[in-house]
């Protein structure tokens, strides 16, 4: 008796190919949404840091987030469509906030740069709803853009100005 080996038909062969191109659209589709996960812990991680910075920094020199940074409104420039300096006042300022520390939190690299690639940003002149004398440290988040601030990944520093 002869064995044959199977034969498939082309229809078999397209949806089994279909079948793999679904398998890997939905693992492509959930690495994607891992990737943005990680990207917005990351965010809300340098975030908090920020933050325990700015607490330290204004125990340690007994100064308010204001007198650190050297500016009452750091992303000022950030929303009046000044971009060019935007950036650089910004990694200025959170600079500032870190060397206040003393050496208890230290930068490192790529540290003022959230994961899009956006300057982290610092709002001393009012936090969340407008506080008096609270300043904000925050992440422009997935849409890169501070002005809407619905996915921004904000901390909130009370007493910082």
């Amino acid at each position: 008796m002869k064995h044959s080996r199977p034969v498939y038909s082309l229809a078999e062969l397209f949806v089994f190919i279909a079948f793999i191109c679904l398998l890997f659209s939905v693992s492509v589709a959930m690495l994607y949404s891992a990737q943005q996960d990680a990207r917005i812990a990351q965010a809300t991680a340098d975030v908090m840091l920020f933050k325990r910075a700015s607490m330290i920094a204004m125990a340690e020199t007994g100064k308010k987030i204001t007198e650190i940074s050297g500016s009452s409104c750091s992303d000022c420039l950030c929303t009046i469509d000044q971009f060019d300096n935007c950036a650089q006042f910004q990694q200025k300022a959170l600079a500032s906030i870190i060397a206040a520390t003393e050496g208890v939190i230290e930068a490192r690299d790529a540290f003022f740069t959230d994961p899009w690639g956006v300057s982290y940003m610092v709002n001393e002149s009012g936090g969340k709803d407008k506080k008096e004398c609270s300043s904000i440290i925050y992440s422009s988040g997935p849409d890169k853009k501070n002005i809407s601030r619905r996915d921004n990944i904000e901390a909130e520093i009370e007493g910082g100005c």
